[in-house]
Formats: C-alpha cells, sequence, structure tokens
C-alpha cells in the first residue's frame, strides 16, 4: 500500500506541476478560462479524494494525510470560488459535481467529531460556509446544481451544530515537571454562523422548501446502486436550549 500510495502522489504531483503550477504553460496559456477552472476542480476533487482513502486505511491516525486534506479541500473550495467569479458559471455544473461534494459534505461532518476541538474543527466549520455561501448565489430555478449543493452544505452545518459538543477548554498535556496542565482555549467553532444554523433548523421545522431534506429525491437518483436512504446520516435534532 505504501508504494502504491507514494506512486500516486507522485503521478498527482507531477500532474499538478505539469498543468497547474502558477508557472506551468498550461495555466499561463489557459488559466483562469472556464475550461481551465472545471479541470482544475476535477484534479482537486480527485486529489481530496485520494487524501480521503489515506486518512480511512489509516484509522485517521496519519497526520500527513490529514494535513495533505486540508490543503487540498482548501484548494477545492478556492477553485469553486474562482469558478463562480464568471458569471452564470455556476448554472453550468453537472451532476458529477454534486457526487463530488456531496461525499466530501458527509466526510466532514463525520471528520468532525474525530479530529476533536481545535483549528482542524475551526477549518471544517469554515469549509462548509464557504461552500455554502458561494454555491447559494442567485439562479432562475431552484433546480440548479449550485444550489442543491447550497442547500446540502447548509443542512450538513446545522447537522455538525447539533451533535457537537465543543468544550471552551480542555487540560493541555501534563507538563514534564510534573505540574498541573494548564487549560487551552479554544474558539467556538460555530460563533461566526450561528444564524446559519438556526435558519436551516426553522426551515427544517417548518417543512420548508429550503433544505436539503426536501431533496432527498435528488440527491438519491445520484446514487442508484445505494439500498438505504443516502442522507440517513443526515438526522438530527435542535438541540435543547
Amino acid at each position: 500500500m505504501d508504494i502504491l500510495t507514494s506512486h500516486i502522489r507522485e503521478l498527482l504531483r507531477v500532474l499538478f506541476m505539469k498543468y497547474f503550477h502558477p508557472e506551468s504553460r498550461g495555466a499561463k496559456l489557459l488559466g483562469g478560462s472556464p475550461s481551465f477552472n472545471k479541470t482544475r476542480l476535477s484534479f482537486d476533487t480527485l486529489t481530496v479524494n485520494f487524501d480521503r482513502v489515506r486518512l480511512v486505511n489509516s484509522n485517521f491516525q496519519d497526520e500527513f494525510a490529514l494535513l495533505d486534506f486540508a490543503t487540498h479541500v482548501s484548494d477545492l473550495v478556492s477553485t469553486l470560488e474562482t469558478m463562480a467569479a464568471h458569471q452564470g458559471f455556476l448554472d453550468r455544473l453537472q451532476d458529477p459535481t454534486a457526487i463530488a461534494f456531496f461525499n466530501l459534505g458527509e466526510f466532514l461532518a463525520k471528520l468532525f467529531p474525530i479530529v476533536g476541538p481545535g483549528p482542524m474543527q475551526q477549518n471544517i466549520v469554515k469549509w462548509v460556509t464557504q461552500v455554502f455561501t458561494i454555491c447559494s448565489q442567485s439562479a432562475e430555478q431552484d433546480d440548479f446544481v449550485h444550489l442543491y449543493i447550497a442547500r446540502f452544505y447548509r443542512t450538513v452545518l446545522a447537522h455538525v451544530a447539533s451533535t457537537s459538543s465543543v468544550p471552551n477548554t480542555r487540560p493541555s498535556s501534563p507538563n514534564a515537571n510534573g505540574k498541573e496542565p494548564q487549560l487551552e482555549t479554544y474558539k467556538d467553532p460555530f460563533e461566526d454562523v450561528g444564524w446559519l444554523v438556526q435558519e436551516e433548523l426553522e426551515s427544517h421545522n417548518d417543512g420548508s422548501r429550503n433544505t436539503a431534506l426536501a431533496d432527498k429525491d435528488y440527491w438519491q437518483s445520484l446514487f442508484p446502486t445505494v439500498a438505504d436512504d443516502v442522507m440517513s446520516w443526515l438526522d438530527w435534532h435542535q438541540p435543547d436550549p
């Protein structure tokens, strides 16, 4: 597995240097064009999926895979943001993009409690919020792919918030001299997005169309070989006051 992993990592590195590095010929000739950005989105998705496999195979113990994953998800979100800057380009996104971002959103939701309180949880909330913000741009119809993605990511955010129990502090590692450990302070990752979580909760509770749970048929159609409800893991409840 280590040999195969090294081979794939090298292949991805060569592809990046040849086509996507800012100084590469491909980037200089086509960089910024819709076709270039669409290809870059596919490449970024591929690298993120590779990192996901590495994390799962290591039982989430591979710190290098986690760091690579964080870097590549940031790249993926940045590419999506660049694409959104082209007027009307989001409206041309198709189902394969929705599948890729559904899988990423599901993985981020399941990764959140595994990594524990700290910078990575804050990154996860930031990425989910960024994807929602980018994809929620207005469109003429509510069945454009990017709007399905936006509703899904807002629901993911609420799901993560409803199952989160992030303490404000936790003990740091014991000191070598045997003294009592100090408390490490953590920022609440939902501090700046509480309004968005509340908006999703209200939409869910009043049966609004504006929630991913109302799009279940669409998402199920993208995973026809999955016998179970592909969104069953998103069952959540409003936290007690």
